[in-house]
This record gives structure tokens, C-alpha cells and sequence, in this order.
């Protein structure tokens, strides 16, 4: 036959003295290469308890296909060879416990020929375990650095020895028990991080496998745009509509630092993927420009984003000094003080406020540079005007300087809710 595995056909042409000729031929597939495969135990594990092991076979035979299978616990085959089954139980004869048991399988095709032993090796035991537990960075979600902390809790008392690799890696060699592996790398590369432990007893038999602990690494900032009232130029408004265009590929956008000055505020608001109103802390006109910083789940900050509009004075818009007494209701997002301007000096300043549902509220004061003066919570009542009074004086008892300052309406979470603007003219 012609060199090669495959189908062969073989031609033949009789002929007889009177010049008669027949034709007949015949096939056959060549096959001179062995099965090849992958043995697993128990699905990977590395003990058991249960002497009935459950083989999983992976194996191929391109030319003529498995057809038998010679399982055996020593290193030459046995005398039994069954048909082939991807998933077949085998019993151990040896079922000495404590150490461990190797198992070996030829595989043999149609055209008889046999692969060499597909080996794998579990242990036989008969002392349980228990795995402990792996807490990275003190159990938070998400971490922006590579290097992190490792708390081993509740380790087997059996436990004489462990090892810890990352998922992906090797395991390393077996290393001595401890409750704590400071400065541990993850490896580089966003995403999910997870970290396995593995813990031997004395007798160098495996008593535990498959603890786990994973976290998110995310060392990418946030990305986005920032616009203004829908990119207007101009605005008589100086309550502002901020639209955000924001994303982040693995912890995603958590808070927003809103500034007029180019630097930071103090303040971190949550994240909003729609609009956010934002009232300027310095009211006169002329362009301004605002400054807007995106923060990650991870803790990771993005450069400053800057926007502006031109603020021009409209003279038709006049704040009362006084509420008017027809109003019975309020928007539940809105809060504005009164009198307005205000002077501390000559009396209390009432800030007045909506809400959406009873329950609690806070009422903040800032300055133009974003440091809170004076702040208090209120009980909030839905649907009517909420007041509460301010006396002028900052949280140290201090009074205040005249100038712009910006009020601050949240909820108990820290959700901003409204944004007023209060001036300041005492004498």
C-alpha cells in the first residue's frame, strides 16, 4: 500500500489467452497511528473519600476511531479491554487511604493499535478538610493597585503547610501556614483577579483544594465629556444643566467633583448618567467655566473635564425678599432662602425646601471655593413647604462674610437633590 493513513484501494485486471479482460478492486483504510487523549479524576480534584472514581476520557482517532480501553492501576495494561467510554467508574483494588492512587489508561482504535498510558492521580483519604477562607484587601470589590494585602482566616487545624498562587499561574512549591501575606501581586491586567489556596497535612496528603478569593483590578480612570445646557453659549440661567458623557470599562463611574475654581471641592456627589443641575457659586456675568472630575468604583480619577457658557444678566429676573404668601406647595427638587439678599446681622435667614416623601433631609451651606460653612438635617414633609433657619453663623459659631454662597439640598444617602443660591450683604 501507498505510504500515508487514509482509505487505500487496491486495482486488479484479469486477462485470459482470447484477450478477455475482468476488472474487480477492493478497499481498506490504512491506520498506523495510535489514539491519543486526556484522562481527569473526580473532575480535576485532588482528594477523595470515595474509593469509585469518576473517570472523564477526552480521546481521538482520526483513521479507523477508538474502540477500546485498558484501565489499569499500575504501569502495564491489564488483561481486560472494554469497549470505550467517555465517562466510565472505576473502583480502586488498592484502597489503602492516605496515599495517593494513580490511575492509567491505553486506548486502543479499530485498527488495533495502542496508545501509550493516559495518567492522572487523586488522593485517597479518609481525614476531611476545611479550605479557610481568602480575604483580599480587607473584602472590598474593587482595588486600583496591583499589589494588595491577603487574610487567611480560619485555617484547618490538620493544615501543616500551604500554597497560594494567582488563577492562571502554576501551583508553587508548598510554603509554611500563615494567616497573612502582605504585599501580594496580582499580576498585571484589568479585570477579575482570583486567588487560590491549597492546604497539605502532615502526612503530605492534599486536604483541601478550590478556596478562592477574587477582586476586581481596575487601574484605568474614567473617561468622558463634559456639556453645557446642551452646548448653549450663552445663559441668563446661572442654575445650569451639566450632561455628562462618562464610562468606564471594569468598576464603572461612581461619583462626580464639580468645581468652578479648577481645583477639586470637597464635595464628591454620586454620579448621575443623566442631567445634573449645578447653580453657580459666583453669580456675575461673564463666561464661566466649569470643571468636572469623574471617579471609579476603584477609586481611580480621571483629569479635570472643563465646559463653559457666558452668563449674561438678565434684569427681569428679581428675587423676592419675602415668600409669597399664596404659595401652598413646592416642586419637591427645589430650595431657595429668603430674604435674598440676606443680612444675618439684622435677623435669621429661612431656607425653605421640597420633598419628594416624608423622612429626613440635609441642608448644606458652601462657600465659592467649596468648603462647607454650616450644614443641618431637617424632618421633610412631601408636597409643602419644609423650613428650616440659619443664624448667620458657620459651624464654629463664627459669622459669615458677605458674598455668594451655594445651598445644598440632599438626601440621607448624599444624593444631591436641589441647588439654591443665597447672598450675603450685611452692613
Amino acid at each position: 500500500l501507498s505510504a500515508g493513513d487514509g482509505p487505500k484501494t487496491v486495482h486488479v485486471w484479469y486477462r485470459d489467452a482470447a484477450g478477455n479482460e475482468t476488472y474487480v478492486k477492493d478497499d481498506i483504510n490504512l491506520d498506523t497511528t495510535a489514539p491519543s487523549g486526556t484522562l481527569v479524576i473526580n473532575g480535576g480534584e485532588s482528594l477523595t473519600k470515595n474509593p469509585t472514581l469518576q473517570l472523564a476520557l477526552s480521546a481521538s482517532d482520526a483513521a479507523s476511531g477508538v474502540a477500546s480501553m485498558n484501565i489499569s492501576e499500575s504501569a502495564v495494561p491489564g488483561a481486560d479491554w472494554l469497549p470505550y467510554a467517555a465517562n466510565p467508574e472505576y473502583t480502586l483494588s488498592n484502597q489503602i487511604q492516605n496515599q495517593e492512587k494513580t490511575i492509567y489508561v491505553w486506548l486502543k482504535d479499530l485498527a488495533g493499535n495502542v496508545s501509550g498510558p493516559l495518567t492522572a492521580s487523586i488522593v485517597l483519604t479518609d481525614i476531611g478538610g476545611s479550605g479557610g477562607e481568602i480575604i483580599i484587601e480587607g473584602g472590598t470589590p474593587y482595588t486600583n493597585s496591583q499589589t494588595v494585602n491577603l487574610t487567611i482566616n480560619n485555617i484547618d487545624p490538620l493544615a501543616s503547610a500551604m500554597r497560594v498562587w494567582n488563577e492562571g499561574d502554576g501551583r508553587p512549591s508548598w510554603d509554611s501556614i500563615s494567616g497573612s501575606l502582605p504585599g501580594w501581586d496580582l499580576g498585571s491586567g484589568d479585570g477579575v483577579k482570583t486567588v487560590r489556596i491549597e492546604f497539605q497535612n502532615s502526612f503530605g496528603n492534599v486536604i483541601w483544594s478550590g478556596t478562592f478569593g477574587s477582586i476586581i483590578l481596575d487601574t484605568t480612570a474614567p473617561s468622558g465629556t463634559l456639556v453645557i445646557n446642551g452646548g448653549e453659549s450663552l445663559t441668563k440661567n446661572s442654575t445650569l444643566r451639566l450632561t455628562f458623557s462618562a464610562s468606564d470599562a471594569t468598576s464603572g463611574v461612581a461619583s462626580v467633583n464639580i468645581s468652578e475654581t479648577g481645583e477639586p471641592s470637597t464635595e464628591w456627589l454620586d454620579y448621575d448618567e443623566d442631567s445634573q443641575g449645578y447653580t453657580l457659586l459666583d453669580a456675575t456675568p461673564g463666561e464661566k467655566t466649569i470643571h468636572v472630575q469623574l471617579r471609579d468604583k476603584a477609586g481611580n480619577i480621571n483629569s479635570l473635564l472643563p465646559a463653559s457658557i457666558t452668563l449674561v444678566e438678565d434684569k427681569s429676573d428679581t428675587e423676592s425678599a419675602a415668600v409669597p404668601e399664596a404659595v401652598q406647595t413646592l416642586p419637591a427638587r427645589k430650595i431657595y432662602a429668603y430674604p435674598n439678599p440676606a443680612q444675618p446681622r439684622k435677623g435669621d435667614v429661612t431656607i425653605v425646601f421640597g420633598a419628594a416623601k416624608d423622612g429626613p433631609m440635609n441642608v448644606y451651606l458652601y462657600n465659592v471655593l467649596g468648603e462647607k460653612v454650616w450644614s443641618t438635617t431637617a424632618y421633610a414633609q412631601a408636597g409643602v413647604p419644609n423650613k428650616t433657619v440659619w443664624n448667620g453663623r458657620d459651624a464654629y459659631g463664627g459669622e459669615v462674610g458677605n458674598g455668594v454662597y451655594l445651598l445644598l439640598l440632599t438626601s440621607p444617602q448624599k444624593k444631591v437633590l436641589a441647588r439654591g443660591r443665597l447672598t450675603i450683604l450685611d452692613d
